[in-house]
């Protein structure tokens, strides 16, 4: 465990400004801020930065349709809409709603 902690301590981004790290997270989550979640388990000094940046959090993009199981894709997309508004802070929210892939039921069947 210790050669990890080391290495980690060592690592390139450890030196690198905050103000940096999170120009490039702002690269990263600029079209969904879904992305963001993906920072935050990378490591300890990440997550307080990806936490703390409301501009990370702003952009909502939902796509729905795609999956039989409707009640576990609304959970998904309800945790990740709450995520985001808690971490938003006051910034104003941009939101993106893509219904493309939603089907019927029926037209689902008759693909069958």
């Amino acid at each position: 465990m210790e050669i990890c902690t080391y290495r980690a301590s060592a690592a390139p981004t450890q030196k690198c400004p905050e103000e940096v790290i999170l120009m490039v997270f702002q690269m990263y989550t600029e079209k969904n801020s879904s992305f963001a979640t993906h920072l935050l388990p990378v490591c300890h000094r990440w997550h307080p930065i990806a936490v703390n940046a409301p501009a990370l959090w702003n952009h909502i993009n939902v796509r729905l349709g795609g999956t039989w199981d409707v009640k576990a894709e609304a959970k998904l997309v309800t945790r990740m809409i709450n995520t985001c508004l808690k971490h938003s802070a006051s910034m104003p929210l941009h939101i993106t709603l893509d219904c493309q892939d939603l089907e019927s039921e029926k037209s689902r069947l008759n693909g069958y």
